[in-house]
């Protein structure tokens, strides 16, 4: 389990240097995909719509701010995807 100490650490590094995300995504992955494969019935779908929510959470533009639990803006993004 992730403090969220580490977490707001790791996110920070992350922000600066890629490789600095694996452990965020591994830590979420297993949550994110639960999530999505529950609103997204086809598998191939599925791991689609993971790939964009972690892409776009992690390099293009940086959207996550830090304003509400990383889970809860992961799930906010599978929502809406």
């Amino acid at each position: 389990m992730m403090t969220v100490e580490q977490e707001r650490e790791t996110i920070r590094q992350a922000r600066t240097n890629a490789r600095a995300f694996a452990p965020l995504y591994d830590h979420y992955y297993p949550r994110v995909h639960a999530y999505v494969c529950y609103r997204v019935f086809d598998p191939q779908d599925a791991e689609d719509v993971i790939a964009d929510i972690f892409f776009k959470a992690t390099f293009p533009n940086r959207m996550y701010r830090g304003y509400i639990p990383l889970v809860l803006f992961y799930v906010d993004m599978a929502m809406f995807h």
